[in-house]
Protein backbone atom coordinates (compact mmCIF):
# COMPACT_ATOMS: atom_id res chain seq x y z
CA UNK A 1 0.00 0.00 0.00
CA UNK A 2 1.39 3.41 -0.97
CA UNK A 3 2.12 5.62 2.01
CA UNK A 4 -0.08 8.71 2.02
CA UNK A 5 0.25 11.76 4.21
CA UNK A 6 -3.20 12.76 5.42
CA UNK A 7 -3.90 16.43 6.11
CA UNK A 8 -6.81 17.29 8.37
CA UNK A 9 -7.25 21.01 7.81
CA UNK A 10 -6.88 23.11 9.82
CA UNK A 11 -6.32 20.81 12.67
CA UNK A 12 -4.58 17.52 11.96
CA UNK A 13 -2.03 15.98 9.65
CA UNK A 14 -1.79 12.22 9.52
CA UNK A 15 -0.58 9.53 7.15
CA UNK A 16 -3.39 7.49 5.67
CA UNK A 17 -1.18 4.43 5.50
CA UNK A 18 -1.22 4.25 9.27
CA UNK A 19 -4.99 3.79 9.36
CA UNK A 20 -6.67 0.41 9.58
CA UNK A 21 -10.23 0.52 8.15
CA UNK A 22 -12.84 -0.09 10.82
CA UNK A 23 -16.52 0.50 11.44
CA UNK A 24 -15.80 1.74 14.95
CA UNK A 25 -13.35 4.36 16.17
CA UNK A 26 -10.13 4.05 14.20
CA UNK A 27 -7.41 1.66 15.20
CA UNK A 28 -4.38 3.68 14.17
CA UNK A 29 -0.68 2.96 14.12
CA UNK A 30 1.21 6.10 15.05
CA UNK A 31 4.52 6.40 16.82
CA UNK A 32 4.33 10.09 17.73
CA UNK A 33 2.14 13.21 17.87
CA UNK A 34 3.22 16.79 17.14
CA UNK A 35 0.90 19.67 17.99
CA UNK A 36 0.73 23.38 17.15
CA UNK A 37 -1.84 25.91 18.35
CA UNK A 38 -3.07 27.99 21.26
CA UNK A 39 -4.69 27.38 24.67
CA UNK A 40 -7.03 24.73 23.27
CA UNK A 41 -3.98 22.49 22.79
CA UNK A 42 -1.35 23.89 25.18
CA UNK A 43 -0.19 21.26 27.69
CA UNK A 44 2.25 23.44 29.61
CA UNK A 45 4.25 25.73 27.34
CA UNK A 46 2.29 28.71 28.68
CA UNK A 47 3.86 28.33 32.12
CA UNK A 48 7.34 28.74 30.64
CA UNK A 49 6.49 31.55 28.22
CA UNK A 50 4.45 33.59 30.69
CA UNK A 51 7.16 33.28 33.34
CA UNK A 52 9.78 34.57 30.87
CA UNK A 53 7.66 37.70 30.34
CA UNK A 54 6.68 38.08 34.03
CA UNK A 55 3.01 37.57 33.16
CA UNK A 56 0.38 35.89 35.37
CA UNK A 57 0.09 32.15 34.78
CA UNK A 58 -3.61 31.31 35.30
CA UNK A 59 -3.38 27.65 34.30
CA UNK A 60 -0.53 27.08 36.77
CA UNK A 61 -2.78 27.53 39.81
CA UNK A 62 -5.57 25.43 41.35
CA UNK A 63 -8.27 24.44 40.55
CA UNK A 64 -6.90 23.93 37.03
CA UNK A 65 -6.26 20.24 36.39
CA UNK A 66 -8.39 19.15 39.36
CA UNK A 67 -10.55 16.55 37.60
CA UNK A 68 -7.95 14.24 36.07
CA UNK A 69 -4.44 15.26 37.05
CA UNK A 70 -5.24 16.48 40.55
CA UNK A 71 -2.98 19.51 40.10
CA UNK A 72 -2.32 22.30 37.55
CA UNK A 73 -0.38 21.25 34.44
CA UNK A 74 -0.62 24.37 32.28
CA UNK A 75 -3.74 23.08 30.52
CA UNK A 76 -6.52 25.66 30.41
CA UNK A 77 -9.14 23.23 31.66
CA UNK A 78 -10.09 21.09 34.62
CA UNK A 79 -8.52 18.03 33.00
CA UNK A 80 -7.59 16.55 29.65
CA UNK A 81 -7.74 18.29 26.26
CA UNK A 82 -8.66 16.93 22.83
CA UNK A 83 -4.98 16.21 22.23
CA UNK A 84 -4.84 14.09 25.38
CA UNK A 85 -7.86 11.99 24.42
CA UNK A 86 -6.45 11.35 20.95
CA UNK A 87 -3.11 10.30 22.45
CA UNK A 88 -4.88 7.92 24.81
CA UNK A 89 -6.86 6.41 21.94
CA UNK A 90 -3.65 5.81 20.00
CA UNK A 91 -1.90 4.25 22.98
CA UNK A 92 0.64 7.07 23.16
CA UNK A 93 1.73 9.13 26.18
CA UNK A 94 0.39 12.63 26.70
CA UNK A 95 2.25 14.99 24.36
CA UNK A 96 4.92 16.87 26.37
CA UNK A 97 5.28 20.66 26.07
CA UNK A 98 8.36 21.47 24.00
CA UNK A 99 9.44 24.46 26.09
CA UNK A 100 9.28 22.49 29.34
CA UNK A 101 11.08 19.41 28.10
CA UNK A 102 13.30 18.96 31.17
CA UNK A 103 15.77 16.96 29.10
CA UNK A 104 13.22 14.35 28.03
CA UNK A 105 12.97 12.69 24.63
CA UNK A 106 10.52 13.87 21.97
CA UNK A 107 10.65 10.70 19.88
CA UNK A 108 6.99 10.07 20.71
CA UNK A 109 5.96 13.64 20.07
CA UNK A 110 6.14 17.26 21.17
CA UNK A 111 3.61 20.01 21.75
CA UNK A 112 4.47 23.50 20.50
CA UNK A 113 1.07 25.09 21.26
CA UNK A 114 1.08 28.12 23.57
CA UNK A 115 -1.89 29.84 25.19
CA UNK A 116 -2.46 33.18 23.50
CA UNK A 117 -0.70 32.17 20.28
CA UNK A 118 -1.78 33.83 17.05
CA UNK A 119 -1.79 32.80 13.41
CA UNK A 120 -0.25 36.14 12.41
CA UNK A 121 3.19 37.21 13.60
CA UNK A 122 3.39 39.40 16.70
CA UNK A 123 4.56 42.35 14.59
CA UNK A 124 1.08 42.58 13.07
CA UNK A 125 -0.35 43.68 16.45
CA UNK A 126 2.43 46.09 17.38
CA UNK A 127 0.48 49.25 16.56
CA UNK A 128 -2.82 48.26 18.22
CA UNK A 129 -3.19 50.37 21.40
CA UNK A 130 -2.81 48.31 24.57
CA UNK A 131 -2.28 45.08 22.66
CA UNK A 132 1.08 45.18 20.89
CA UNK A 133 3.14 44.74 24.04
CA UNK A 134 0.99 41.81 25.22
CA UNK A 135 0.97 39.63 22.10
CA UNK A 136 3.90 37.28 22.57
CA UNK A 137 6.18 35.94 19.86
CA UNK A 138 4.56 32.49 19.77
CA UNK A 139 2.76 32.61 16.41
CA UNK A 140 2.21 29.67 14.07
CA UNK A 141 5.41 30.61 12.24
CA UNK A 142 7.43 30.69 15.47
CA UNK A 143 6.08 27.31 16.55
CA UNK A 144 7.05 25.80 13.21
CA UNK A 145 10.52 27.22 13.77
CA UNK A 146 10.70 25.37 17.09
CA UNK A 147 9.65 22.19 15.31
CA UNK A 148 12.33 22.71 12.67
CA UNK A 149 14.96 23.08 15.38
CA UNK A 150 13.83 19.79 16.94
CA UNK A 151 13.92 17.72 13.76
CA UNK A 152 17.67 16.91 13.76
CA UNK A 153 17.28 15.19 17.13
CA UNK A 154 14.42 13.06 15.79
CA UNK A 155 15.72 11.77 12.48
CA UNK A 156 18.35 12.10 9.75
CA UNK A 157 19.02 12.00 6.84
CA UNK A 158 16.01 13.36 4.96
CA UNK A 159 14.85 9.94 3.76
CA UNK A 160 14.72 8.63 7.33
CA UNK A 161 12.65 11.66 8.30
CA UNK A 162 10.10 10.89 5.58
CA UNK A 163 9.54 7.47 7.13
CA UNK A 164 9.51 8.83 10.67
CA UNK A 165 6.93 11.52 9.99
CA UNK A 166 4.73 9.23 7.93
CA UNK A 167 4.13 7.41 11.20
CA UNK A 168 3.42 10.64 13.09
CA UNK A 169 0.18 12.50 13.70
CA UNK A 170 0.13 16.30 13.42
CA UNK A 171 -2.30 18.78 14.95
CA UNK A 172 -2.30 22.18 13.22
CA UNK A 173 -4.41 24.57 15.26
CA UNK A 174 -6.61 25.92 16.53
CA UNK A 175 -5.30 29.28 15.29
CA UNK A 176 -7.17 32.53 14.66
CA UNK A 177 -9.31 33.17 17.71
CA UNK A 178 -6.59 35.19 19.46
CA UNK A 179 -5.89 37.22 16.33
CA UNK A 180 -9.48 38.45 16.40
CA UNK A 181 -9.91 38.80 20.16
CA UNK A 182 -6.69 40.82 20.58
CA UNK A 183 -7.64 43.07 17.68
CA UNK A 184 -11.02 43.93 19.18
CA UNK A 185 -9.18 45.94 21.84
CA UNK A 186 -8.15 48.56 19.30
CA UNK A 187 -10.09 47.94 16.08
CA UNK A 188 -13.68 48.25 14.94
CA UNK A 189 -15.73 45.23 13.87
CA UNK A 190 -15.30 46.03 10.14
CA UNK A 191 -11.55 46.35 10.69
CA UNK A 192 -11.40 42.98 12.45
CA UNK A 193 -13.47 41.39 9.69
CA UNK A 194 -10.99 42.71 7.15
CA UNK A 195 -8.29 40.62 8.89
CA UNK A 196 -9.94 37.31 8.00
CA UNK A 197 -8.09 36.84 4.67
CA UNK A 198 -4.75 37.52 6.38
CA UNK A 199 -5.48 35.03 9.17
CA UNK A 200 -6.66 32.37 6.72
CA UNK A 201 -3.55 32.94 4.60
CA UNK A 202 -1.30 32.55 7.66
CA UNK A 203 -2.94 29.24 8.59
CA UNK A 204 -2.73 28.08 4.99
CA UNK A 205 0.97 28.94 4.78
CA UNK A 206 1.63 27.23 8.12
CA UNK A 207 -0.04 24.06 6.86
CA UNK A 208 1.97 24.16 3.63
CA UNK A 209 5.17 24.73 5.58
CA UNK A 210 4.47 21.83 7.92
CA UNK A 211 3.83 19.48 5.02
CA UNK A 212 7.07 20.59 3.41
CA UNK A 213 9.01 20.22 6.67
CA UNK A 214 7.85 16.63 7.11
CA UNK A 215 8.48 15.48 3.55
CA UNK A 216 11.49 15.48 1.22
CA UNK A 217 9.83 17.42 -1.61
CA UNK A 218 7.88 20.63 -2.22
CA UNK A 219 4.22 20.69 -1.18
CA UNK A 220 1.46 22.78 -2.69
CA UNK A 221 -1.63 23.57 -0.64
CA UNK A 222 -4.00 22.16 -3.23
CA UNK A 223 -2.84 18.75 -2.11
CA UNK A 224 -5.75 16.70 -3.37
CA UNK A 225 -4.93 17.64 -6.97
CA UNK A 226 -1.18 18.09 -6.90
CA UNK A 227 -0.22 15.36 -4.41
CA UNK A 228 -2.05 12.03 -4.71
CA UNK A 229 -0.09 10.78 -1.69
CA UNK A 230 -1.78 13.36 0.58
CA UNK A 231 -5.33 13.05 1.92
CA UNK A 232 -7.20 16.09 3.26
CA UNK A 233 -9.61 15.78 6.18
CA UNK A 234 -11.45 18.65 7.86
CA UNK A 235 -11.87 18.34 11.64
CA UNK A 236 -14.86 20.35 12.86
CA UNK A 237 -14.60 22.05 16.26
CA UNK A 238 -17.72 24.20 15.88
CA UNK A 239 -20.47 21.66 15.14
CA UNK A 240 -20.04 19.44 18.25
CA UNK A 241 -20.11 22.54 20.48
CA UNK A 242 -23.27 23.90 18.83
CA UNK A 243 -24.97 20.52 19.23
CA UNK A 244 -24.19 20.58 22.94
CA UNK A 245 -25.47 24.16 23.29
CA UNK A 246 -28.70 23.33 21.46
CA UNK A 247 -29.37 20.13 23.39
CA UNK A 248 -27.29 20.05 26.60
CA UNK A 249 -29.35 17.35 28.35
CA UNK A 250 -28.60 14.92 25.52
CA UNK A 251 -24.93 15.09 26.44
CA UNK A 252 -25.42 15.17 30.22
CA UNK A 253 -24.79 18.91 30.64
CA UNK A 254 -26.59 21.45 32.81
CA UNK A 255 -29.35 23.49 31.18
CA UNK A 256 -27.47 26.70 32.03
CA UNK A 257 -25.09 25.71 29.27
CA UNK A 258 -23.27 29.03 28.76
CA UNK A 259 -22.29 29.39 32.41
CA UNK A 260 -18.66 28.65 33.31
CA UNK A 261 -17.85 26.11 35.99
CA UNK A 262 -14.98 28.19 37.37
CA UNK A 263 -15.14 31.97 37.53
CA UNK A 264 -15.83 35.17 39.40
CA UNK A 265 -19.60 35.53 39.26
CA UNK A 266 -22.08 37.25 37.01
CA UNK A 267 -24.59 35.81 34.56
CA UNK A 268 -22.06 33.44 33.02
CA UNK A 269 -19.76 33.12 36.06
CA UNK A 270 -17.11 34.90 34.02
CA UNK A 271 -15.32 37.98 35.31
CA UNK A 272 -11.95 39.17 34.04
CA UNK A 273 -11.19 40.79 37.40
CA UNK A 274 -11.74 37.50 39.23
CA UNK A 275 -10.74 34.76 36.84
CA UNK A 276 -10.72 31.08 37.65
CA UNK A 277 -8.39 30.41 40.57
CA UNK A 278 -8.21 34.05 41.62
CA UNK A 279 -9.58 35.51 44.85
CA UNK A 280 -13.33 35.92 44.50
CA UNK A 281 -13.80 33.06 42.06
CA UNK A 282 -15.69 29.84 42.72
CA UNK A 283 -15.69 26.41 41.13
CA UNK A 284 -18.77 24.25 40.50
CA UNK A 285 -19.33 20.93 42.24
CA UNK A 286 -19.71 18.85 39.08
CA UNK A 287 -17.46 20.03 36.21
CA UNK A 288 -18.54 17.05 34.10
CA UNK A 289 -21.97 18.67 33.69
CA UNK A 290 -20.54 21.92 32.29
CA UNK A 291 -19.52 22.79 28.75
CA UNK A 292 -17.26 25.67 29.80
CA UNK A 293 -14.56 25.65 32.44
CA UNK A 294 -13.21 29.22 32.51
CA UNK A 295 -14.28 30.23 29.01
CA UNK A 296 -12.28 27.32 27.63
CA UNK A 297 -13.96 23.91 27.51
CA UNK A 298 -14.20 21.35 30.28
CA UNK A 299 -12.64 17.92 30.01
CA UNK A 300 -16.13 16.48 29.41
CA UNK A 301 -16.63 18.74 26.40
CA UNK A 302 -13.18 17.99 24.98
CA UNK A 303 -13.91 14.27 25.21
CA UNK A 304 -17.02 14.68 23.03
CA UNK A 305 -15.15 16.78 20.46
CA UNK A 306 -12.25 14.30 20.38
CA UNK A 307 -14.61 11.40 19.71
CA UNK A 308 -16.27 13.37 16.91
CA UNK A 309 -12.88 14.05 15.33
CA UNK A 310 -11.79 10.44 15.56
CA UNK A 311 -15.04 9.35 13.91
CA UNK A 312 -14.57 11.99 11.21
CA UNK A 313 -11.04 10.83 10.46
CA UNK A 314 -12.15 7.21 10.29
CA UNK A 315 -15.04 7.83 7.88
CA UNK A 316 -13.40 10.46 5.66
Amino acid sequence: MMKRLCVVVLVLLLPAAAMIPSTSLPCLRYNSIFSFGNSFADTGNDIVVFAEHSLPKPAARPPYGMTFFGHPTGRNSNGRLILDFVAEKLGLPFVPPFLAHNGGSFRQGANFAVAGATALNASFFRDIPGVGSFVLNTSSSVQLGWFDSLKPSLCSPAQECVGFFHNSLFFMGEFGVNDYSFSFFGKTLPEVRSMVPDVVKAIKLATKRLIKQTRAKDALFNVRINHPDVRVVYADFFTPVIRIVESPATFGFTSDILRCCCGGGGKYNFNTSAGCGMAGSTVCDYPATYLFWDGHMTEAAYRIIANAWLNSINTS
